[in-house]
């Protein structure tokens, strides 16, 4: 991952990054306060879509790399399947 996220999306990673944290630390606020279990339920499905964007966007920056290293080497690789196929084995079937 060195170098090749540009700073302005480093930046967009660390501020979701951050929020994560900060929703983690609410869940075990909720937790210690004895909050319905519906409600932490609902927080973690947060905390859940929140990682999952922060992995969707580095898995971009992964694919990029590596159309731009296949293409150096000269390989043929079918860049023209949708992305949300490669993916969706990430996250899990919806």
């Amino acid at each position: 991952m060195r170098g090749y996220i540009k700073a302005k999306d480093k930046r967009e990673l660390h501020n979701r990054l951050r929020r994560i944290e900060g929703q983690v630390r609410g869940l075990q606020r909720m937790v210690n306060e004895d909050a319905y279990c519906v409600e932490i339920l609902t927080q973690i499905a947060s905390v859940v879509s929140a990682s999952e964007r922060v992995a969707l966007i580095l898995l971009e920056y992964e694919r990029r790399a590596a159309r731009r290293n296949c293409r150096s080497f000269h390989f043929l690789v079918d860049f023209s399947l949708p992305w949300s196929r490669i993916h969706r084995g990430f996250i899990g079937e919806r």
